[in-house]
């Protein structure tokens, strides 16, 4: 992935260096086609992080319900969460 510095210097070596895609792509330790996908790109857009479901999410609303009535050591918390129905540990 391309950071926000490399693309300001990928930016700048083909504009004021006249260097192609594959020169900056050196100069600034990239990959070839990554260099040569960034050129023509007004800005750089960071990755977005995609969400990653959880083994907990089936038991969740359960632990939640019974952590609001009584508060549970986290021993506790781990044994309730070893119980059959829950993927998680």
């Amino acid at each position: 992935m391309l950071d926000y510095h490399r693309f300001c210097q990928s930016k700048h070596l083909h504009a004021h260096e006249g260097l192609n895609a594959s020169q900056i792509a050196q100069a600034v330790s990239l990959a070839r086609r990554t260099g040569a996908y960034w050129l023509p790109q007004e800005h750089v857009r960071p990755r977005q992080p995609q969400p990653h479901p959880s083994k907990l999410d089936s038991c969740k609303p359960a632990m939640v319900r019974r952590l609001e009535r009584q508060p549970y050591a986290a021993a506790q918390v781990f044994q309730r969460l070893r119980e059959p129905g829950c993927a998680g540990s």
